[in-house]
């Protein structure tokens, strides 16, 4: 896949194995690509006097599924042909091993780390007693609480595997009841743990199975057939093996030939060099009567490799010790380049800078070989890679997107962001091919996070939005008849019909809460079924359920679907909170996914995995399940555990730029390698190991360290990019602009570059901006800021030139059809009510929704303004109906739109009174009549008027809003107002009333109201061709400061700016969306502004009469 130069590419006769029948054979080099065309020679040849038969396999161990595929690759480019080899991990070839000349183990090793956790789980509750396990007693505080004793006995089960590979006397002595680290109280329990451990399994542990194997292996008197071993065993790419690895390879090399090929990065001597810090910490420990540090010789060689080699330094010293016939393979690196220059200082462990006498011949550049980058985000972090990818690929030819390798310490958090940046299809010319490979299998899996978002729901309060997070999984909602179109309305339903959390009272009650009914699920459904088995009364309930009134008799399917689906969740979910044995819960479990799933091809993989997961349970119980029961958290938590631990095999080198994680010994060549997410508190990662840890307290020579494997993962990436290095970290922040330092590693790659080459930082660190779209990525300023983005430039010219706001109506629209000059009453009064919203949806079809309501998962507590005000409007419309305040109170509260409890009964009685308060001044204004309707049409050419007037009473049209008069309330009213006095019809009113909460209107003679009404359809007709500049409240605000309060023009629009602009607390029209889009943020306070408030309020204002209410 990666583009092997021609130079590297030899075949070598077999002769030179022909004395590599047994034993050791090790070939090193700083290029895996020369490497490879060794390892290439061997599977090609056969050694002589080996017994192989061509259908065998042969035997590659590496370390990782990219490795694999690299590998399976360049093997095929030097062989033309690469198949029949097998790669099997370290482990996966011991335990094939084992059962080949030890014999069969079992299908599940009792030894494997999640077997060996469920037998700690089983067996720690019996041992706590004992006083050696006093620190477990006081770590778990005498409490039953089943998932932190899981959790401790996975940790455990973690550190007993760690003991069985570095740490294998241990375990060993224990078993002899010796006493191995008698001062440590962790290691006391922990030998008493074991020893019940190995008491309750026959099969053997891995240590004794090592010891084993190794003696079969280097004693020559006994015969192993010759199949059950291979023919050779090559070993490729591999930068750390323990001990326990290494004995069993060198006893391998007793019975076949051994071939280790390592990437080592210096050709000299450089197991004993030592950086500063460690020659710091040797200054600190030397005694003071130690000969001085100058005289103990020390070496620190190049700082780089003594600082990130500390991993592959002790390794390749306990390879060295081995009898092996060793093989150099160095290369020199090119010195014409910055990064070649880097990786040949470390291949001739040669430091920077060199001594004074010593002239460079051609001083070092940056010729944009080290690129690296500081962002404000990982978001910004991909962005920066993708413009910096093609400049890349701009300037070089012969390089291709496969020839890229990108890697990050996590995979999962950049992933989305790769995605959107690399997949965004902006501009199909420049779309780079890319594959993102060691992704969780659960990422974007609906049915697998469907199912886990299932098992958190079992304790938790059944909220309504968690519920319906289920039903936006497709085959959950196949399985019950409904489609995704049917999920609107089943959120509109169960928002209407106040269900927010818990099945019912009973549920409730074991939340240690009041087992009140309503807004819980059960009550909800059956509101819902009642609604449509029965015609709605909002005041009649029916056996103490008020039915809900908006389902249709099309909608029977969406309903059975959801009670259906609802009532089959709380069932499977009342089943699972109950503990089980490991069969049970694998029965269990089946039986949620053949109940919540429907099976089809689309998510057989998905299901397939959770079959797997499943059936491990019971797998994994075979030896441990004696009928004892476990909770289901702990179960829950196994599954979360399993599942994160799986991930793609796919997506590694698939033809285009390959994303993938930093896993140790990853160390692929490429011709780019790019490194994301280099943050200073990312990389080198964290270890935290329990305190009861034994590896912790005494350390040991070939101990593992998570750090140790990061740096030298770095230091191998480094010397495996052939013509680009690419770092990125977020090294600003994002609030305030505040420099963050990058990883300690970026920091001393920067200072050797910086001391050691002369190259300053800022030549070749690049501090990015915070938007993508930043006229400096642009303007050609500065030549480390580009972008190829088509889109950021468009927003980067808009921001470079001169600011004109661009109105959806830089011209007015042509005029509607004369159709649209006869107009009825109420389009007229909704004209007024929002100029802006008529013209929009009426005009253009453009309907800016507000933000969609979201699913309440909680009851109301208290209640904002708006819910005051629709609960007041029900209590007032009851009452004029003829119910009373006794038989409003249980409908509203059965609604679920009250508090419950005294609460919801107290603001019940407060929004009683001010209905009271509110039907006194009525009382005084409505007569005992019925009000009437009638039909009434106006022809006022052009204009023609047509449509009924409600509300009509002998003397008057009376209307009301329990609430504070609204503008477009007022000129409603007006506008009805002037229908009645404008008709030549008889026995109309000629007095309109609109009574509000604080006052009272009085609407009466006007002068010439045909030719009011003229000016306002003049005025209607402008307002459907442009935008009209009248605007609500802020119109409102300006005509009545002028003209009723008689305050200046000044004073006026000051007050007017105020309400349109708005304030911390009360935001203004200028943040309404349709004044937004036909405004935008032009100054509309012109003197048309003050034309056509004063044109449509002062006559209303001069008809009109406002008496305050009385309390």
């Amino acid at each position: 896949m990666y583009a092997i130069p021609f130079q590297l590419v030899f075949f070598v006769s077999s002769d030179f194995l022909d004395d590599m029948t047994s034993g050791f054979h090790i070939f090193t080099g700083n290029r895996l690509e020369v490497l490879a065309g060794r390892l290439a020679d061997v599977l090609r040849s056969v050694p002589a006097g080996a017994q192989y038969h061509p259908l065998q396999p042969q035997t590659v161990m590496v370390q990782s599924k990219g490795m694999q595929r690299w590998l399976s690759m360049t093997v095929a480019r030097f062989n033309g042909i690469c198949t029949n080899i097998d790669f099997p991990f370290p482990n996966a070839l011991l335990e094939r091993l084992y059962t080949q000349i030890i014999g069969n183990l079992p299908e599940y090793y009792p030894y494997e780390p999640h077997v060996l956790t469920f037998r700690i789980l089983y067996l720690l509750p019996d041992l706590l007693e004992l006083p050696e396990f006093e620190p477990l007693r006081r770590y778990l505080s005498n409490q039953h609480r089943p998932l932190k004793l899981y959790q401790l006995a996975r940790k455990i089960a973690a550190a007993f595997d760690q003991y069985a590979v570095y740490r294998s006397d241990l375990l060993v002595g224990w078993e002899r009841n010796q006493a191995i680290l008698p001062n440590s109280p962790n290691a006391a329990w922990q030998a008493v743990l074991w020893r019940e451990l190995a008491r309750h399994t026959p099969t053997p542990h891995r240590a004794v199975l090592q010891k084993r194997l190794v003696r079969k292996l280097t004693d020559l008197s006994t015969s192993i057939a010759r199949e059950r071993l291979p023919a050779g065993l090559s070993v490729f790419g591999i930068s750390h093996l323990p001990p326990f690895h290494l004995e069993v390879l060198e006893a391998l090399a007793c019975r076949i030939p051994v071939y280790l090929f390592l990437l080592n990065p210096c050709r000299h001597y450089w197991f004993d060099i030592l950086s500063d810090h460690q020659m710091v910490r040797m200054r600190a420990s030397q005694p003071q009567q130690s000969p001085p540090l100058e005289q103990l010789h020390l070496d620190r060689g190049n700082r780089l490799l003594a600082s990130l080699g500390h991993l592959g330094k002790d390794f390749f010293d306990r390879i060295y010790q081995f009898q092996a016939n060793l093989t150099d393979e160095f290369i020199d690196n090119r010195v014409d380049s910055l990064l070649g220059r880097i990786q040949q200082d470390i291949l001739d462990l040669v430091d920077r800078p060199q001594s004074a006498g010593q002239i460079e011949t051609t001083p070092a550049k940056a010729d944009g070989s080290l690129r690296i980058h500081s962002c404000h985000s990982p978001m910004r972090e991909v962005e920066v890679l993708h413009d910096q990818l093609l400049d890349l690929l701009e300037g070089d030819p012969d390089l291709q997107p496969r020839d890229i390798l990108v890697m990050t310490p996590d995979i999962a958090m950049y992933s989305p962001y790769i995605h959107a940046v690399f997949g965004a299809g902006e501009n199909s010319r420049i779309n780079l091919p890319f594959s993102v490979a060691d992704q969780n299998i659960s990422q974007d899996r609906d049915v697998i996070e469907c199912f886990i978002r299932l098992l958190d729901l079992v304790d938790r309060r059944f909220e309504a939005s968690r519920v319906m997070m289920l039903l936006e999984c497709g085959t959950v909602c196949r399985q019950f008849g409904l489609t995704e179109a049917d999920l609107p309305i089943l959120e509109r339903w169960i928002r209407q019909a106040g269900i927010r959390w818990g099945w019912d009272a009973a549920e409730r009650r074991r939340h240690d809460l009041p087992g009140s009914q309503e807004n819980s699920w059960r009550y909800g459904l059956d509101r819902l079924v009642l609604g449509y088995a029965m015609a709605a009364d909002d005041m009649q309930l029916f056996s103490g359920v008020l039915p809900y009134d908006s389902i249709g008799a099309g909608e029977t399917r969406i309903l059975g679907g959801l009670v259906a689906f609802a009532e089959t969740l709380h069932e499977v979910l009342e089943k699972l909170a109950v503990a089980d044995s490991l069969k049970g819960w694998k029965r269990r479990l089946m039986d949620v996914l053949n109940r919540l799933f429907r099976v089809d091809e689309q998510i057989q993989y998905e299901l397939q995995i959770l079959h797997g997961v499943i059936e491990q349970l019971q797998r994994v119980g075979v030896d441990n399940d004696d009928g004892r029961t476990i909770a289901f958290e702990v179960i829950r938590q196994h599954i979360k555990d399993v599942l994160m631990a799986l991930s793609y095999d796919s997506g590694f080198m698939s033809g285009g730029i390959t994303f993938c994680a930093m896993l140790p010994m990853r160390s692929i060549p490429a011709q780019v390698i790019c490194l994301l997410g280099m943050n200073h508190d990312a990389y080198p990662r964290e270890e935290h190991d329990p305190r009861f840890n034994l590896i912790t307290e005494e350390p040991r020579f070939g101990d593992r360290s998570r750090r140790n494997d990061d740096r030298y993962l770095f230091l191998e990436t480094l010397i495996s990019a052939r013509k680009a290095f690419y770092i990125s970290y977020v090294g600003q922040n994002i609030q305030d602009n505040s420099p963050i330092p990058p990883s300690v590693l970026v920091d001393e790659m920067v200072e050797y570059v910086s001391e050691g080459l002369g190259i300053s930082a800022d030549q070749f660190v690049v501090s990015h901006l915070l938007q993508s779209f930043s006229p400096s990525y642009f303007n050609g300023e500065n030549p480390l800021l580009f972008s190829y983005s088509l889109e950021n430039k468009a927003a980067a010219e808009r921001l470079m030139t001169p600011k004109s706001e661009p109105l959806l109506f830089a011209e007015p629209l042509s005029a509607p059809p004369e159709s649209w000059k006869k107009c009825e009453w109420g389009q007229l009064a909704s004209f007024f009510a929002h100029p802006a919203r008529y013209l929009l949806e009426h005009r253009l079809g453009v309907f800016l929704h507000e933000d969609p309501e979201t699913i309440e998962d909680r009851e109301s507590f208290v209640l904002e303004p708006l819910g005051r005000y629709k609960i007041g409007q029900r209590i007032l419309e009851g009452v004029l109906g003829g119910a009373s305040p006794d038989q409003i109170y249980p409908a509203l509260s059965a609604s679920g739109i009250l508090p419950h409890g005294t609460v919801g009964k107290v603001l019940y009685q407060e929004l009683s009174a001010e209905v009271r308060i509110f039907m006194n001044t009525m009382a005084a204004l409505l007569p005992e009549e019925m009000p009437r309707s009638e039909p009434l049409e106006l022809d006022l050419n052009p204009y023609f008027l047509y449509g009924n007037i409600d509300q009509l009473y002998g003397h008057a049209r009376i209307v009301w809003r329990m609430a504070k008069a609204r503008p477009a309330d007022l000129l409603k009213t007006f506008l009805f107002h002037l229908a009645l006095l404008a008709t030549p019809a008889t026995g109309l009113p000629k007095t309109s009333i609109f009574i509000c909460k604080e006052a009272v209107w009085h609407f009466e003679q006007v002068e010439k109201p045909d030719r009011v009404l003229r000016e306002y359809l003049d005025l209607f007709w402008l307002g459907v061709q442009k935008p009209l500049l009248l605007l609500n409240r802020t119109s409102f605000e300006f005509a009545q400061r002028f003209i009723v309060n008689q305050q200046s023009r000044k004073e006026a629009l000051a007050a007017a700016v105020n309400k349109w602009c708005g304030n911390e607390f009360v935001p203004g029209e200028a943040q309404d969306a349709y004044h937004l889009r036909c405004i935008g943020a032009i100054n509309p306070f012109t003197a048309e502004f003050e034309e056509i408030a004063l044109k449509v309020y002062r006559p209303l204002f001069a008809a009109s009469r406002c008496m305050a209410c009385e309390e």
